[in-house]
């Protein structure tokens, strides 16, 4: 799979823009960058230079594989945010070996791939960035903190034990059915009922907004 790399900051001039970079390949730019490698997990200040010449003095980070937001090797270069800065490091990025520039999102289709998120938590990121309101930021904070994947998986594993219950009425003859096994599957269909009307009308993770 390809190392990708894009402006994870806001495009335009600014006092920091910052650049990451994900994939198998991501700790070669390191040396194509002509600077020490910046161990995992630490961070570091580096020249960074390209056809020998000075690209910037950049502030960097190193996530190992599993520990990053992609769930894959990462490095993140805090730039100066000068235009010119920003276009001759995204260009050298551009000239490595099996790297290239990231589809829109694709970061996080790849956490999601590797399953670093839900999709729950890839919608709640969505709405994280796009929050305008209190409201709006405290209902998308909860499903990207996974509080909707955990209750999605609560009704999967109470639908996963009322479906056993119904296989066993099937397979057993009426005599061996244990004679509160309908009021079980009842009460369990019930209960798993009321969570999911509970979770329409706002009460658990989402918020009805107005």
């Amino acid at each position: 799979m390809d190392t990708i790399f894009a402006l994870a900051t806001p495009e335009g001039k600014s006092g920091v823009a910052i650049v990451r970079i994900s994939g198998q390949d991501a700790f070669e730019c390191f040396k194509n960058f002509s600077c020490k490698i910046v161990k995992v997990g630490r961070s570091g200040v580096r020249k960074l230079f390209y056809n020998e010449q000075l690209l910037d003095k950049a502030f960097v980070l190193s996530f190992k594989k599993g520990r990053s937001f992609t769930g894959e090797d990462t490095v993140e270069l805090h730039l100066h945010g000068s235009l010119a800065i920003i276009r001759n490091c995204l260009d050298a990025l551009g000239q490595f070996k099996n790297f290239r520039a990231a589809c829109p999102g694709e970061f996080t289709k790849r956490a999601f791939e590797n399953g670093r998120l839900d999709l729950a938590q890839v919608e709640g990121l969505s709405d994280l960035i796009n929050a305008e309101t209190s409201v709006q930021l405290n209902q998308a904070q909860r499903i990207f903190d996974g509080a909707l994947g955990d209750l999605v998986g609560y009704w999967r594993s109470e639908l996963i034990a009322v479906k056993a219950l119904i296989e066993a009425s099937i397979d057993f003859s009426e005599e061996e059915i244990p004679d509160n096994l309908s009021a079980d599957i009842l009460r369990g269909l019930t209960k798993i009922k009321s969570t999911i009307k509970q979770e329409i009308k706002g009460s658990f993770v989402s918020v009805c907004c107005v």
